[in-house]
């Protein structure tokens, strides 16, 4: 198994969750995936605009969804 996830497995994954809210941790974590390249992934589809995403609280965590 690999640990990079590509912006398809993101938006598969998010598709099949989708109404629901995750960071960056819960979709690696849930998709069984490193870290790091969820992280660059997302900020990848979030710079294109191919997903929603808002900030949580005062800290600098982004949840995403479809």
């Amino acid at each position: 198994m690999t640990d990079y996830i590509g912006k398809e497995g993101v938006v598969l994954f998010l598709t099949e969750h989708k109404g629901s809210w995750f960071t960056v941790k819960d979709i690696a974590k849930l998709a069984k995936k490193g870290r790091s390249s969820t992280d660059c992934v997302m900020k990848k589809l979030r710079n294109d605009g191919e997903v929603k995403y808002k900030k949580e609280g005062y800290r600098k965590i982004f949840l995403y969804s479809v």
